[in-house]
């Protein structure tokens, strides 16, 4: 039995018992699923609670025949792309047209040929599956490419700040908005070694106290810190290893890296969101980092000018 018949669902729309029977016989011994009702109105009631894959509709019902039944189907945007082959004990080109008009794919006549019934079932489900498994394909490229164009948006951001000189403060946050915007994450922090160098320490965080909101340093004052020694910490470990590393659950560990010399490390709670998996949304916020680490790089340069850390010759080459 093939994986397509083993999961496919059949509707069978009639209100004869014996032809119900013939079919569902018929069906059930190629492997397919089989699901039916008596007329229009059970059909239309039996497609809400399970969709099947492709609906076999009698066109002569009483009350609701099978014209207006289809007509039901295709107006209903959760119904419409299910394919409809009506069952006709007429031919009459007028009838077939008014089928195909109100978005049937094909027609069997009664009584039935076994064999060209199931070579219509067989070949129309193998269209509805590759229709469907395009479309997921291009979902999912369509996907890709947002992402892609929002991190390459963002790390424009982050290289625009490289260049405006911003204090740090407004680096942190721009990093922090910026990683939001890209993975769409909940909560992001950005750890930096304490001046002692054995710890690091909170300097700004996002949506940890509430979501969407920044806090600075001075906002996270009396944090924790982390111990650079400690092996059972994560953080810890991508700072020292220089390694980006992931959690139990969703969250994400990069270092920000300069020069080979590890400035912190970025934070945050969630990954893997549905639009890349996680390896491809954890190698994206790795890039994010090292735009990250050169923007901090620059802030860090540019304070340390400001008050008088830097030796301004030294940085330009010039010798006494």
């Amino acid at each position: 039995m093939s994986d397509q018949k083993k999961d496919s669902r059949i509707l069978i729309v009639d209100d004869t018992v014996k032809n119900i029977q013939v079919l569902g016989t018929v069906l059930k011994g190629e492997g397919y699923q089989i699901n039916v009702a008596q007329n229009g109105k059970q059909a239309l009631e039996m497609v809400q609670k399970v969709t099947p894959d492709l609906i076999l509709l009698d066109v002569m019902m009483p009350e609701m025949d099978g014209f207006e039944t289809c007509k039901h189907l295709k107006d209903d945007p959760g119904t419409r792309e299910i394919p409809v082959i009506f069952l006709t004990a007429k031919v009459e080109t007028e009838d077939i047209v008014t089928g195909f008009e109100l978005g049937a794919i094909d027609y069997v006549t009664k009584p039935f040929n076994t064999t060209e019934l199931l070579a219509r079932v067989d070949t129309h489900l193998s269209l509805y599956h590759l229709k469907q498994k395009l479309e997921q394909l291009v979902e999912e490229r369509t996907s890709q490419l947002q992402h892609r164009v929002r991190e390459l948006d963002g790390r424009d951001r982050l290289v625009h700040l490289q260049m405006s000189s911003p204090d740090l403060e407004e680096v942190y946050q721009e990093i922090l908005q910026v990683t939001e915007q890209v993975l769409k994450i909940r909560q992001g922090v950005i750890y930096r070694p304490t001046a002692a160098g054995a710890q690091l320490e909170l300097v700004a965080a996002l949506g940890l106290s509430t979501i969407g909101v920044f806090q600075t340093q001075a906002q996270l004052a009396g944090e924790a810190e982390i111990d650079l020694a400690d092996r059972d910490s994560l953080i810890a470990q991508t700072f020292n290893e220089q390694s980006p590393l992931t959690g139990e659950g969703q969250e994400a560990i990069v270092p920000i890296l300069y020069n080979e010399k590890c400035l912190g490390v970025l934070w945050v709670d969630t990954l893997e969101q549905g639009e890349l998996d996680r390896q491809a949304e954890l190698d994206s916020l790795w890039r994010l980092g090292q735009e990250a680490a050169l923007a901090i790089r620059a802030a860090q340069l540019t304070e340390d000018l400001e008050i008088g850390e830097v030796d301004v010759s030294g940085l330009l080459g010039i010798e006494d």
